[in-house]
């Protein structure tokens, strides 16, 4: 499926800004940021005009940098049709945060989009409200952070990848353990790492969402 717009949510982008990943990212998911959309409130949780408290989230101000221009260059995640945050308001489901329910109301607004998260259990969540027949989103995907290294993995080649994540062992435990954190993990390895995250979160849904 061709993927029209991308919908993140801000825990993916934190982490990309860290890894020094963004540009990677914008290559791999189709090199057109008009298509990518961030939640409002991003610049608010990275704290854009305040550089001590944005350097204590990303570690070095660097990344806090990339982070703002990231989200310059990115549209705003909002949902417009009435009836779509309609629906939304009445989910009040308790394992999806504010800002998940936007991202899930602009992908039901939006055909062949895609929702990128990196909290498995709301992807679950809304996995089981779609075989629910809460919400019925036309040619959804939904995309986990293991499966956006991956795609940067087959553009840009794992050594280049692996040494970004490496620098940063501290982001991400699940990706840390996958690419090595005392010594660098063989690309077969780290490769069947992400898989085997992508693969777990495929077994406990019920639609063909996650692939």
């Amino acid at each position: 499926m061709n993927i029209k717009n991308y919908f993140f949510d801000n825990d993916v982008i934190i982490k990309l800004s860290q890894y020094d990943l963004l540009e990677e990212l914008t290559v791999a998911f189709g090199n057109n940021l008009s298509a990518f959309y961030l939640l409002p409130t991003y610049e608010f949780v990275t704290f854009h005009h305040n550089d001590e408290k944005a350097l204590k989230l990303f570690k070095k101000i660097e990344a806090a940098h990339r982070s703002r221009a990231f989200y310059l260059s990115c549209n705003r995640a909002e949902i417009s049709d009435h009836k779509i945050m309609n629906t939304i308001i009445k989910l009040e489901q308790p394992n999806l945060d504010a800002g998940e329910l936007i991202l899930l109301g602009c992908v039901m607004e939006n055909d062949s989009s895609a929702m990128v998260s990196g909290d498995k259990r709301a992807l679950k969540e809304i996995d089981r409200i779609i075989s629910e027949r809460v919400i019925e989103p036309v040619n959804a995907k939904f995309v986990i952070v293991e499966m956006a290294i991956k795609s940067i993995i087959e553009v840009y080649g794992f050594d280049h990848v692996c040494r970004k994540v490496r620098l940063h062992p501290s982001v991400d435990k699940a990706i840390t353990n996958c690419f090595g954190k005392q010594s660098k993990s063989t690309e077969e390895n780290a490769m069947a790492g992400l898989m085997s995250y992508i693969s777990d979160l495929q077994r406990k849904c019920v639609n063909d969402l996650f692939s």
